[in-house]
């Protein structure tokens, strides 16, 4: 089941069957265009004003799950208003060098009633056919990446990619979540998980076992990537749906610079689902309109870590290793900083943020990553050369805003 890109679909060609068939054996699938004509329909575009008057009528809803994906901790939901004050100013920008990236969950209270009845899409007729149940909440994203001062290699020059939280994997229990990219882009970063549970995920009946239609496989067959490729990447464009089982998918996102962008922000929000096969056995009345209230528990926007088994009296939790990080001795003096081994940030705040910077714009922090795995040459890396960067051993070099030691 080797996969070279993600699975796509136009908004033309999104049928249900082809959607069920390919978000079946893959567990993740791209909906090119699908929300633009609704995106399109309101002479009020749905945006930044709507979740700033959220933000005011429901300010503890906004406020218990508000997160900071990247940028200043201090950050609070105010920066929406302020947000949507400046998208509506006309003439010159004031907002150059403003790089942040925010999220919140919007559940229950009657926040989730008020924001579901303003959704350009509240599901989309793609899963209608599949009998999928959504869960009571809706993801929000919102990010500013703007270049200018501080926020770019130069004044005029577009802002560096904001990343957001370190890849990872969601503890979720549903079948899925679809993500509409209301403004600006957002480029994904995913691999399968090896070693989730990928038959538990598929429709049993619809699993192809011999050659024909999408080709065969088993229920527990993992997607495989091309020799060499250790991600696929794939970025989704104001008006595209993206849905993905983020249990059985690593995932990182990163924003390029939304200056060009409406409302000069990359916002996109996000809905859980459950396929009937998956839902719980306590949920037995699948078609009842509590049935969501049925299969969800409050949800939660925190990093953090946990066990995949338990423990037992005795057994070891953590152990401390000597760790490589990313020195730059040699390229510029001013961005010599050490990195997160596992994010690769750096560990002071007056640091560069990016190792894109670290390297002049010609490595992305992957690129450093892969490089550091594989010991790429000089020569594999490019002109810029690993002649820079340089392995220092050290001890528990994990940054204490998104890593812990495992």
């Amino acid at each position: 089941m080797q996969l070279a890109e993600v699975p796509s679909l136009s908004a033309g060609e999104a049928a249900a069957e082809d959607f069920a068939r390919l978000f079946n054996k893959f567990q993740v699938v791209i909906l090119r265009g699908y929300g633009v004509s609704a995106l399109n329909k309101d002479e009020h575009r749905f945006g930044l004003r709507n979740l700033h008057e959220l933000s005011i009528t429901h300010p503890e809803s906004v406020a218990k799950t508000w997160g900071v994906e990247n940028g200043p901790a201090a950050l609070k939901p105010a920066l929406l208003g302020r947000a949507a004050d400046l998208a509506a100013q006309s003439g010159s920008q004031t907002d150059g060098g403003e790089r942040w990236y925010t999220s919140f969950l919007v559940q229950k209270d009657g926040a989730f009633e008020k924001l579901l009845g303003e959704l350009p899409i509240r599901e989309p007729e793609v899963l209608s056919p599949l009998n999928a149940f959504h869960t009571p909440c809706t993801w929000v994203f919102v990010c500013k990446n703007v270049g200018g001062a501080n926020g770019s290699t130069g004044a005029n020059a577009p802002a560096n990619p904001l990343l957001g939280r370190a890849e990872h994997i969601d503890a979720v229990q549903h079948s899925g979540t679809w993500h509409l990219q209301v403004s600006g882009t957002k480029r994904w970063r995913i691999r399968p998980n090896t070693g989730g549970d990928w038959a538990a995920a598929r429709v049993p009946s619809a699993v192809r076992s011999a050659a024909g239609g999408s080709g065969p496989f088993t229920a527990s067959d993992v997607p495989t990537l091309n020799k060499g490729q250790s991600h696929l990447t794939v970025t989704v464009e104001a008006g595209d749906v993206f849905v993905i089982n983020t249990r059985l998918w690593f995932h990182q996102t990163e924003i390029h610079d939304t200056s060009s962008a409406a409302e000069r922000v990359s916002f996109s929000y996000a809905r859980d689902f459950f396929l009937p096969h998956a839902l719980p056995s306590h949920a037995a009345d699948k078609n009842a309109m509590g049935a969501g209230e049925a299969v969800s528990s409050e949800m939660t926007n925190v990093e953090g870590t946990y066990a995949t088994s338990s423990f037992e009296t005795e057994d070891v939790v953590m152990t401390e290793t000597a760790l490589e990080a990313l020195v730059n001795f040699e390229f510029c003096a001013e961005n010599n900083y050490v990195a997160c081994v596992e994010c690769l940030r750096p560990l002071a705040d007056d640091m560069p943020v990016r190792v894109a910077k670290l390297m002049a714009g010609q490595l992305d922090r992957f690129d450093v990553l892969e490089a550091r795995r594989s010991k790429l040459s000089a020569e594999q890396m490019g002109d810029s050369c690993a002649a820079n960067v340089k392995m220092l051993p050290l001890n528990a070099a994990f940054c204490d805003k998104v890593c812990l030691q495992r």
